[in-house]
């Protein structure tokens, strides 16, 4: 191995010419990543406080993932509350028509359209869960979020059940009720016989004479009169559809071109016949059908304040809810803030300065070209006085 020696002039412009690689190469790194202070050895003070810093934001950014999360659970919660809440309008709609319905057969269709939302109702709280969690599902379902980071402030938000309606809103299904059809043919004596019309005469079907008397009857104990009807010479079978088309109390008839006469009860009805003589004969029995909750207008009218006390109570709860995400959403603005600000900091104490770098890299790049020609200078003042010396020739 061969030793090169140096002179002490060649050492120190080596040593230099060193010294500025590193320096260049560092200050090159600090101008491409931007930061200042990579290690604790480059500024310990900083890197410490820069280090504290993110620590501090990278658990408020845990603390705020729970948030989010909860968020996330009053949301759905608030939202199943806003369709819930139009359900009630329209359940105020329905009841408001079958309030002012003249007639049983309207008023049980438009229950079965009551129930028909009061499902939906169900439907829409199952439906209105996140991460598992359902503020509308009742017990078990409550939400407990802490406030701080160190968990010493916490805010529960209670659940309630809107699967149980009656309880939690006060609404009930209805009966729907159940209609009794009663058929009977009206045809003339001729042969062959030839179906009644509404204009012709009801004694022409041999059914009735004159004299009779045609009582339609409730299902009450003892029933009442409800309509009568007395078979004069004039007597059409269209005043037979009439006496039987009672649909404010549940009884509506028709009479079709085959002289079919269908009777329809959405109540308990018998309609007999007595003649002249005093004897009676039974024509229908409709008590197999049952009422709906709103065979009476009255009750469907009663019903319009069970539905404007579900509307407020539903109001109340959805007003709890909000509080809770207007201060979940306020806290999680204010931690994600501040979250921000503590980054930011900790960036800035560890950043480099861009201006500042690019002049010491070209301070750098100078003194490495003022070294590299002291070298070359060095090296041939050092040649020329070993010539000298020597005796030799250049």
């Amino acid at each position: 191995m061969v030793d090169i020696s140096l002179t002490k002039s060649l050492r120190s412009t080596v040593a230099m010419l060193n010294k500025v690689s590193d320096e260049s190469a560092a200050a090159s790194q600090r101008l491409t990543t931007g930061i200042k202070v990579q290690t604790a050895l480059d500024d310990p003070s900083a890197y410490i406080s820069a280090k504290n810093l993110s620590l501090h934001a990278a658990a408020l950014d845990k603390y705020l993932e729970r948030l989010d999360q909860g968020l996330g659970v009053i949301n759905s919660a608030n939202n199943g509350l806003t369709s819930i809440t139009d359900s009630i309008d329209t359940l105020k709609g329905v009841v408001t028509r079958a309030a002012s319905s003249k007639s049983a057969f309207d008023r049980a269709d438009l229950a079965k359209e009551y129930n028909s939302i009061l499902d939906h109702i169900v439907e829409t709280a199952k439906d209105s869960s996140y991460g598992g969690k359902n503020l509308l599902l009742g017990a078990g379902n409550e939400l407990k979020l802490y406030l701080s980071a160190d968990q010493d402030e916490s805010v529960t938000i209670d659940a309630v059940d809107f699967t149980d309606l009656l309880n939690t809103l006060g609404l009930k299904k209805l009966d729907e009720g159940k209609l009794a059809t009663f058929e009977t043919k009206l045809t003339d004596g001729g042969s062959p016989p030839k179906p009644l019309k509404t204009t012709s005469k009801l004694t022409d079907s041999g059914q009735y004479a004159v004299g009779d008397t045609i009582y339609v009857k409730d299902s009450a104990s003892p029933p009442n009169i409800v309509n009568t009807l007395t078979v004069t010479a004039d007597t059409t079978a269209g005043d037979l559809v009439t006496a039987f088309s009672l649909p404010d109390k549940g009884l509506r008839a028709s009479l079709d071109t085959d002289g079919v006469l269908t009777v329809e009860a959405a109540d308990g009805f018998t309609i007999d016949k007595t003649d002249a003589g005093g004897t009676t004969t039974a024509i229908a029995d409709l008590t197999s059908a049952t009422a709906s909750s709103w065979v009476k207008r009255t009750d469907a009218e009663a019903a319009k304040q069970t539905v404007a006390d579900a509307r407020q109570a539903t109001q109340k709860h959805a007003t709890n809810i909000g509080i809770g995400l207007t201060l979940l959403k306020s806290r999680a603005d204010f931690v994600g803030s501040f979250s921000e600000v503590l980054n930011s900091t900790a960036e800035s104490l560890r950043a480099s300065n861009k201006d500042e770098e690019a002049a010491t890299m070209l301070a750098l790049s100078t003194q490495q070209q003022l070294a590299i020609s002291s070298f070359s200078i060095t090296q041939t003042a050092d040649n020329g006085i070993l010539r000298l010396l020597g005796g030799g020739s250049s």
